[in-house]
């Protein structure tokens, strides 16, 4: 490989390890969702609730695109709630609780009750259970007590799962910037 073809390799590899970081799955999180999402369910069930996690509308925690659970999905479905759009949550669950009204007794969708175990959603969400996951299974769900596991005298919650995106941006990046250090020495050396 010619001095030119390597510069070019290595640089790209920056480039491209650099761009990878930028993908990692953990940035999809939103820090502005749940509290909003505390404050327009609180206006639909007329009493104070928790600041709820991801688990209310997703499978787990890490939330996500394709990771809806039955309760997120309706939310998107009937509410026309969609993702980035923090400041429309309120307006989007009011949305699916017009539609739930809408549909009483017609037998058409939404029910409003998304885990179909016989409570609405609404009752589950007032009384701090979750609407994705039927009784008894749900109860106290919506806004768990965040409990951490002891072993061997450590206090710790579980380790995040490692993203293979991001592992392979900074590898890429790290060799992108030895190659660069490496060409910028030998330049220096050669100059002398």
């Amino acid at each position: 490989m010619t001095h030119v073809s390597k510069l070019t390799f290595y640089g790209s590899a920056l480039l491209v390890g650099a761009g990878l970081l930028g993908l990692t799955t953990s940035a999809q999180a939103s820090a502005t969702y749940p509290p909003k999402l505390q404050l327009a369910l609180e206006a639909q069930v007329g009493k104070p609730l928790c600041v709820p996690q991801c688990l209310a509308c997703h499978q787990t925690n890490l939330g996500g695109i394709g990771t809806l659970n039955v309760f997120g999905q309706n939310l998107k479905t009937y509410g026309k709630l969609m993702i980035r759009e923090p400041d429309n949550v309120g307006a989007k669950v009011k949305a699916y609780f017009d539609a739930v009204k809408a549909a009483e007794g017609t037998g058409k969708m939404p029910n409003g009750d998304s885990d179909g175990d016989g409570m609405s959603d609404e009752m589950e969400i007032a009384n701090g259970d979750s609407p994705s996951v039927a009784f008894p299974g749900g109860v106290s769900l919506f806004c768990p007590d965040i409990k951490y596991g002891c072993a061997g005298g450590r206090i710790a919650a579980v380790r995040p799962p490692r993203d293979g995106i991001g592992l392979l941006g900074g590898a890429l990046t790290a060799l992108g910037l030895t190659a660069t250090r490496r060409w910028r020495r030998a330049r220096r050396n050669q100059s002398r």
